[in-house]
């Protein structure tokens, strides 16, 4: 964001004093336009961006910040024990990600990853890899279903693995938000959907 796609959003030159970073991500500040000049990283939610950079930022850069170096094939297990599974063992497109008991070797339940970016990843079927993880038509907003599609680059393809703890959370790139478990339930065959990132622990995974 230079200053004009900032003053876009209303705000002028020289006018941050705090920023909100959602979980996964990470602001690079610029005291000169066109993403050049002093630069200063920051993560998490920061209420006030100290007197050094108190109305000094003229230009930013949003970037992913996960965990980076995973790779291979595995199984992703929620905080509740249950796995992440293909709804009726199908690889097709528009199939269902759903949690499920451990069903030992049953390649359904295993899942490709591969790091597109400095962490940021392709979630694939162990079954079908050139299918994987799709949040629904590229929706933001809570309760979009997560399903099985073929790949084709976008945003809302590719998640974001943050540390939190003993446990990851997937991080949706396009918006932010994260997949859980809705309602913390138990129920096998429960799909798996967005919601806001709240540390809650339907939303925790090793």
């Amino acid at each position: 964001y230079t200053k004009a796609a900032l003053a876009a959003y209303g705000i002028t030159d020289n006018d941050v004093s705090s920023l909100k970073v959602a979980k996964g991500f990470k602001v690079i500040c610029y005291d000169n336009d066109d993403l050049s000049g002093t630069s200063k990283e920051f993560t998490g939610d920061v209420s006030w961006i100290g007197n050094d950079w108190n109305d000094r930022v003229s230009s930013l850069k949003i970037i992913p910040d996960g965990v980076t170096g995973l790779s291979g094939i595995c199984k992703i297990k929620g905080y509740n024990g249950q796995l992440l599974d293909l709804d009726g063992n199908s690889n097709a497109n528009n199939t269902k990600i759903v949690q499920w008991t451990d069903e030992g070797e049953e390649i359904y339940q295993h899942w490709k990853l591969t790091e597109i970016e400095t962490g940021v990843y392709r979630i694939s079927a162990a079954s079908q890899d050139s299918r994987g993880f799709d949040v629904t038509y590229g929706s933001g907003e809570n309760r979009t279903e997560v399903w099985l599609y073929d790949y084709n680059n976008g945003n809302h393809q590719q998640f974001i693995i943050v540390k939190n703890g003993d446990y990851y959370q997937l991080v949706a790139r396009h918006c932010g938000k994260v997949l859980e478990v809705p309602n913390a339930s138990n129920t096998a065959g429960e799909q798996i959907k967005l919601w806001d990132n709240n540390n809650q622990n339907c939303s925790k995974w090793t």
